[in-house]
């Protein structure tokens, strides 16, 4: 079933949003009626259609990209089906982008598809090299490893990216002042 991301207004008038599976559009809304909302808007949770996640502006950052490979490599190793480990981290997560995220991944997984074939639904959050390297872990049957060691190069690019920013901060500073 896929993911779709809502906007709804509960009893008191205010604005919930979330993320709910369903076979349709339609279907959700209904579920939200049922629930006592008044849908507002309901979309699939897709970034291809419009560039990004649903109710945001971009992917994920690198140290949430970092440590959701990370608890997902820890759940995969662990013995965790890889629906039921993103389940579980959907289930876990305040980050309303990441949850929307990792419930839209494994509505793709329940569909049959494979983690890296989930993961191309969303190019904004996961780089192409990425993607290739989830998918040569699932065919060679090493996906912990795998999903550990990308966690390692997500963080480091992460910190470099912390600290070319911080390296020209100061120059930028110098030129502004002068």
């Amino acid at each position: 079933m896929p993911a779709f991301a809502y906007q709804a207004l509960d009893s008191d008038g205010k604005t919930q949003r979330g993320v709910l599976q369903g076979d349709t559009a339609r279907a959700v809304r209904s579920a939200l009626r049922e629930r006592g909302l008044n849908p507002l808007a309901v979309e699939e949770a897709t970034e291809q259609r419009r560039g990004a996640l649903p109710f945001s502006r971009r992917g994920l950052s690198g140290i949430q990209l970092a440590m959701l490979t990370r608890q997902l490599s820890t759940l995969v190793g662990a013995g965790l089906p890889i629906d039921e480990s993103l389940a579980a981290l959907s289930e876990q997560d305040d980050n309303e982008r990441q949850r929307t995220l990792t419930v839209a991944l494994r509505a793709r997984v329940m569909e049959g598809a494979s983690l890296a074939q989930a993961m191309a639904d969303f190019p904004d959050s996961f780089p192409e090299i990425f993607r290739a390297t989830v998918a040569a872990g699932e065919q060679s049957g090493h996906l912990d490893a795998v999903l550990d060691k990308l966690a390692g190069y997500a963080e480091a690019r992460d910190a470099l990216k912390q600290t070319l920013l911080a390296a020209l901060t100061y120059p930028l500073l110098l030129t502004l002042v002068a």
